[in-house]
């Protein structure tokens, strides 16, 4: 460690042992897994009462905080970023401060009227600020794109997913076979994000197998239709692989 890192109470722990301890199972659940919520609750007991202008320009200072985070890691004096993924949890909460607000004004009830035109207009402005105008990003490791894009693809694609599960829920469309694929999506999400980086990678496998094309999904592709291609047979292969537990499991809570 340097001298300035000599002081505190950090100067009794090994680079090994400061590791352990950050890493520790139950500092890591009571820290990473509740971070968000705090910022939010923080957030919201300062500015919940404030004038709107005061609260846009404290989420603001929320966003920038969080995007702009990892320019402190070099002050941090024993990891190479803050521990159990604290940083990450800024943005998140502004995810949570923007769900609150929008249940508080019912706003997707409010959109509801219009969703035949929303729906694609979200989905084509999330392309747009997301592969179109930005790079790889990845809340978990705080790598974002300039706020402006990461934030405008993020809650285009929110809308236009809320609001398509909203319209597969009407009674009219609700037993559908496009309303039920999409209720068993939803209902075994953490199932089919479990998957996902094994039907992603064995796919990039299978085609340098067959191909010799390395493909690198996070950080290069050859063309949009290949990731577009890629990104729909990834799917395919998670419900392939989700559908029959899902049918199976609920069957064996039915007996």
């Amino acid at each position: 460690m340097t001298d300035r890192n000599q002081g505190g109470a950090l100067r009794t722990f090994s680079p090994e042992q400061a590791d352990k301890l950050f890493h520790s199972p139950a500092l890591r659940h009571l820290f990473q897994e509740n971070a968000s919520d705090e910022y939010a609750l923080i957030w919201l007991r300062f500015f919940d009462k404030k004038s709107i202008t005061v609260r846009c320009y404290a989420l603001v200072a929320l966003i920038l905080a969080g995007t702009y985070i990892r320019l402190a890691d070099p002050l941090i004096p024993v990891m190479n970023r803050l521990p159990w993924k604290v940083d990450s949890a800024l943005c998140a909460a502004v995810f949570l401060i923007a769900g609150y607000y929008a249940n508080r004004t019912k706003l997707l009830e409010k959109m509801m009227p219009y969703a035949g035109f929303l729906i694609p207009f979200f989905a084509v402005l999330s392309f747009f600020f997301g592969p179109k105008l930005s790079d790889y990003v990845n809340l978990c490791d705080c790598r974002y794109t300039a706020p402006p894009y990461y934030f405008g693809a993020a809650f285009s694609g929110i809308f236009a997913l809320l609001l398509t599960a909203k319209l597969a829920a009407l009674p009219a469309v609700s037993g559908s076979v496009f309303s039920r694929f999409w209720q068993f999506c939803g209902r075994r999400s953490m199932l089919l994000f479990s998957i996902q980086s094994f039907a992603l990678y064995f796919f990039v496998e299978l085609i340098l197998r067959t191909t010799g094309v390395e493909l690198k999904p996070m950080e290069w592709m050859p063309t949009r239709l290949s990731t577009f291609a890629l990104t729909t047979a990834t799917f395919a292969l998670i419900c392939l692989i989700g559908w029959p537990r899902d049918c199976y499991k609920r069957k064996m809570e039915q007996k």
